[in-house]
């Protein structure tokens, strides 16, 4: 989270200069939308378990950004519900948004796989108690 880590690179940063940072960064991140990578093979996955299954995205990057991510590539239907950073009080490496995703879609952590690219995605998985498969890129 930008609170968090641009203290750590910025010592002596203000809370107004950190909320410059963080909504130019929101600009920017909307402009260069294109520079994104679909993940072919886990959208394959996605694709092929879809009937069967709710699909849930858990992140905890802003709702917005989410969204305008989804919407560009046009994949926001595949997912029956989204968990995003306003939704949960703790990023990952909590595993609060995940447990939100099982609560929403009434599964317990036996019935639950996740899908994580990161590090600290990963070690919120690990800490929700569901099975979790590591896609590397």
């Amino acid at each position: 989270h930008y609170r968090k880590f641009l203290p750590a690179i910025l010592p002596g940063i203000l809370p107004e200069q950190m909320e410059r940072i963080h909504n130019y960064k929101k600009e920017a991140y909307i402009n260069h939308l294109g520079s994104a990578k679909v993940h072919e093979h886990l959208f394959c996955m996605i694709d092929c378990i879809q009937q069967q299954y709710q699909i849930a995205l858990a992140t905890t990057a802003s709702r917005k950004n989410t969204e305008d991510l989804l919407n560009y590539f046009m994949v926001t239907e595949k997912f029956d519900f989204l968990i995003t950073q306003e939704d949960v009080s703790a990023t990952k490496p909590s595993p609060e948004c995940f447990i939100l995703a099982m609560e929403a879609a009434g599964v317990n952590c036996a019935n639950t796989i996740i899908f994580e690219d990161s590090k600290e995605g990963i070690e919120a998985a690990q800490a929700s108690g569901a099975a979790y498969v590591n896609v590397h890129w």
